[in-house]
């Protein structure tokens, strides 16, 4: 398996009077950075500051963040090397609030409407769902198989969760209403490992990691969708997005749905790059550094 050396994460912010953004995060500072970004052009402009200190990262999931469609951040307190970790709000001037206590919290998503966080959260045995009501205080548990539930993220409608699992022996996908009040349903069945990273804005796509068991690099695919919150979701079709014999990894739509963000290896260091979605043209280098992982949310990047 390609691995990296250092987790780094990017992630593409959005206010419709703030310019474009690319954010960032080393983890071997732990620090976050941004840099302004040029989406006509595919191009950073000048150089990345440091935003935020002591954000928690690793290489499987690169920097421990999130950010709401208001530009609020909310990210794990922490470095490389620490197993626990406290969830904080950070507003634009860096003015930072206790979310959620130091605990193993994995992977996490805000909704849509910013009121609520879904994260994974270990409890030394297993790995389970949890939904957080940000307005009431009050945390739920969404899955309660005893496999590892893990990368939860939201339908744009934020009635819906997918999520990893290895509930069914291999490590696939599956989606649960928020709410609790369905049982959790199979979405994809694939020998290789799986993870889920974006739903696209129409509902109707999932940009998702795989991971061939000959280990030979991780590939990018996107998975089509049928159907609703309502009626319940159904994969139709998985396709390639980027597939070679590099390492490709962490892919996020940008919030109009017409680029796909990712990171790969194929340079000898982990790169991110955009392309059009759902095709068309070439891939654009916009990394200044070695990094790794890129997350998107409309005209603002962020990278760690």
């Amino acid at each position: 398996m390609l691995r990296v050396k250092l987790p780094y994460t990017a992630f593409l912010t959005q206010r419709e009077t703030d310019p474009l953004c690319l954010l960032g995060n080393s983890s071997e500072r732990g620090t976050l950075f941004a840099a302004a970004f040029d989406i006509e052009s595919l191009t950073i402009r000048g150089q990345p500051s440091p935003v935020l200190e002591e954000v928690a990262a690793n290489w499987r999931s690169g920097a421990h963040f999130d950010v709401s469609t208001d530009s609020t951040l909310v990210y794990a307190k922490g470095s490389i090397s620490n197993k626990l970790f406290e969830l904080e709000w950070v507003d634009r001037k860096g003015n930072r609030e206790l979310l959620l206590p130091a605990d193993r919290y994995r992977s996490f998503k805000l909704s849509p409407d910013g009121h609520s966080l879904a994260y994974g959260l270990h409890d030394g045995e297993q790995a389970d769902i949890w939904i957080y009501d940000i307005e009431r205080g009050v945390p739920t548990k969404l899955t309660f198989d005893p496999a590892n539930d893990y990368g939860p993220v939201w339908s744009p409608s934020g009635e819906s969760i997918v999520f990893g699992s290895n509930r069914d022996g291999n490590r696939n996908l599956y989606w649960k209403r928020a709410d609790g009040s369905s049982e959790a349903q199979r979405l994809t069945d694939s020998q290789n490992i799986q993870a889920l990273y974006s739903w696209h804005p129409d509902g109707r796509h999932l940009a998702i990691y795989e991971l061939a068991s000959n280990e030979q690099g991780a590939d990018l695919r996107v998975v089509n969708l049928e159907w609703d919150d309502r009626s319940g979701w159904k994969a139709v079709e998985t396709t390639d997005f980027q597939a070679t014999r590099f390492g490709e990894y962490t892919v996020n739509f940008s919030p109009d749905g017409r680029w796909l963000a990712y990171a790969s290896n194929d340079s000898g260091q982990s790169q991110i790059f955009v392309r059009a979605f759902p095709g068309g043209g070439g891939k654009k280098q916009i990394s200044i550094e070695a990094l790794a992982q890129p997350r998107q949310s409309g005209r603002r990047l962020i990278r760690s």
